[in-house]
């Protein structure tokens, strides 16, 4: 490494981090990238990959704004990786629907939809027949649908290997199974952090550790984040969905392959990583509901990953304790869709600016505070 100390450093390589490595680096700044194992191979490569803040978040929720953003970013962030890295993200607009198997689903989702209709974002309920037309893997018995036409999705696991080859080709310097164990400030500022083996000086700090956000020590308003663990499963030689199909409390995402990507569960177990039995049972449970053909599929793959979560369910992106120190995390359910635009944010909270964002619900303090 340079003697050179570095602008910023990133604690974590995923969405998050890598995103905000890409736009210092833009920016002209030098930053070190590292994370506790391989980049790019924890929550954000566990997701499925679904963009759909209409689907997934609340009308009256401080969080609609900027996810709605967000998913607007990877319109304009898929081209640029194509052009840029030749990565091409696999970013589909064909919607997003969720299924109503009882009155009462078909009355959450119907206020739902009219909600989103009255903020001016297209939003539809469609029947069970229509549901048999536009989607006919579907499970017959639903008695319909919600259709949101303006939610995304993407391949995460391509999304993050663009944004690694992107931040590399930007002389960004990624330090994969290396973890920062601590930072020390001095005089209220971030001074430097820590490995197991250096001290590297530094006037900046994003904390996009995910799920271990607070496992750094000399941060004295650590961030309150904690593990949700959520078994995956992909499928082949199952139906064809156009949709990501939500349903059954869960979700199947297809892919350009073929391949279907069946979530999730949640569980409140620490940093237990291993794949059960139960946890498979309940994936198989979830697919069959949302589309009984594919219990003729085969399972390819299983896999968990730990979403990072917060008391209130919303994210953490602000200043931290220390002048320099900027938190990014916390985002739940919904890394991959706000990962990019909060590691932009991150970035530009790093080099000291302020953000055409209303951050104010998401700022780290607020627990503090309460």
């Amino acid at each position: 490494m340079s003697s050179k100390s570095p602008d910023v450093i990133v604690a974590g390589a995923g969405i998050v981090g890598l995103s905000a490595a890409c736009e210092l680096a833009k920016r002209g700044a030098r930053c070190i990238v590292f994370d506790r194992g391989q980049a790019g191979r924890e929550a954000s490569f566990a997701a499925g990959g679904i963009l759909s803040p209409q689907a997934e978040t609340a009308p009256g929720s401080p969080l609609l704004p900027l996810a709605l953003k967000a998913r607007d970013r990877h319109i304009s962030l898929a081209e640029e990786l194509l052009r840029l890295t030749g990565v091409a993200v696999e970013h589909h607009r064909y919607g997003v629907l969720s299924l109503a198997f009882s009155d009462e689903d078909e009355t959450r989702l119907r206020t739902l939809v009219e909600a989103q209709k009255n903020l001016g974002l297209r939003a539809e309920m469609v029947s069970g027949s229509s549901l048999t037309r536009i989607e006919p893997a579907a499970d017959p018995r639903a008695k319909g649908a919600a259709l949101f036409p303006d939610d995304h999705r993407v391949d995460n696991r391509r999304l993050l290997e663009g944004l690694k080859a992107l931040a590399l080709s930007r002389g960004v310097e990624i330090r994969e199974y290396t973890a920062l164990r601590g930072l020390e400030a001095r005089d209220g500022r971030i001074a430097a952090v820590s490995t197991d083996t250096e001290r590297i000086p530094t006037a900046a700090l994003i904390n996009a550790l995910g799920a271990w956000a607070r496992q750094m020590s000399g941060d004295t308003l650590a961030p309150p984040v904690h593990p949700v663990k959520g078994h995956m499963m992909s499928l082949v030689d199952g139906p064809s969905l156009r949709h990501v199909v939500y349903g059954n409390h869960g979700y199947i995402v297809p892919r350009v392959d073929g391949r279907l990507i069946v979530g999730s569960t949640m569980e409140e177990v620490g940093f237990d990583t291993r794949v059960t039995a139960e946890g498979v049972a309940r994936l198989i449970e979830i697919a069959t509901g949302i589309a009984p053909a594919s219990k003729k599929a085969t399972i390819a793959d299983t896999w968990t990953g730990l979403r990072p979560a917060t008391p209130d369910g919303l994210p953490l992106i602000g200043r931290g304790a220390f002048e320099g120190l900027v938190i990014a995390g916390g985002l739940f359910r919904n890394g991959i869709l706000l990962g990019p635009m909060v590691g932009e944010i991150a970035a530009a909270l790093a080099l000291g600016e302020t953000p055409a964002h209303d951050l104010r619900a998401f700022d780290p303090a607020r627990f503090a505070r309460a």
